[in-house]
Formats: C-alpha cells, structure tokens, sequence
C-alpha cells in the first residue's frame, strides 16, 4: 500500500531507518498493579495531536517523529511503575504533557476484563 501511494516498496521493513526520531522518548508508567480495563481512545489521538503527529485542520503540518508507540492492549496485566505505553516528543514539556493524558487514558482494574468479541456480527451480502 505503501509502494502504491509513492512510497518505498520496503517501507515496512526498514521503517526505521527511513522515518526521523524524536528527540525524547519518555514512559508511561501505571500508577498502580491490576489489568488495564478500559482505554480513552478519543484522548490517545488527542496526545498525538498535541505532539504534533496530527492535524486539528486539513493544511497543519504532521511530525512523523513524534506519537505513542507500544500502546500495552486492554486486558493486559500491569504492575505499579510498569510502562503502558512510550512517548516520543520534540520537548520535555510536550513529553510531560503526553505522559499525563496517556496516564488518564488508561483505567486500570483489580480484575482481568472479558474478552471482547472479534466480530460483533456478521451482515450478509445482497445478491
């Protein structure tokens, strides 16, 4: 997909090596132990937006170096200090401002959530 918009072929592989790196690179840690039970989804693109790897309007500029990355999933057990999630930012202040909103994003629970189902349902083709 990457190739088909212009983009090298290899993209994929060597993401690294062809995207910039931010600056700072700062963790999320959970405040407390459990499993994580819920995610503000609507507040994570809101971190990244503020970093600067989003747009509030169609013609603002995207930093490709900075945003979240591994994001630990709903249902996944955490101990107090674990990290849920890392912030790549171009300043310290931008990083504490992140590491806050990602913090609050994150519920975490005593207990380990049911599984969600894949497939809520399935709608049929017309023929």
């Amino acid at each position: 997909m990457v190739a088909a918009l212009g983009g090298p072929a290899d993209f994929v592989e060597r993401a690294g090596a062809l995207l910039p790196a931010a600056p700072i690179i700062r963790k999320v840690e959970a405040s407390r132990s459990g499993f994580v039970t819920g995610i503000a989804t609507r507040a994570i693109g809101l971190a990244v937006v503020e970093l600067g790897g989003g747009r509030r309007r169609p013609d603002d500029p995207v930093d490709p170096a900075v945003g979240l990355t591994g994001l630990l999933p709903v249902g996944a057990e955490v101990r107090a200090g674990d990290t849920l999630a890392l912030v790549h930012a171009r300043g310290e202040g931008q990083a504490g401002a992140a590491i806050a909103a990602v913090a609050e994003a994150y519920t975490i629970g005593p207990s380990k959530p049911p599984a969600e189902k894949a497939v809520i349902r399935r709608i049929a083709a017309r023929e």
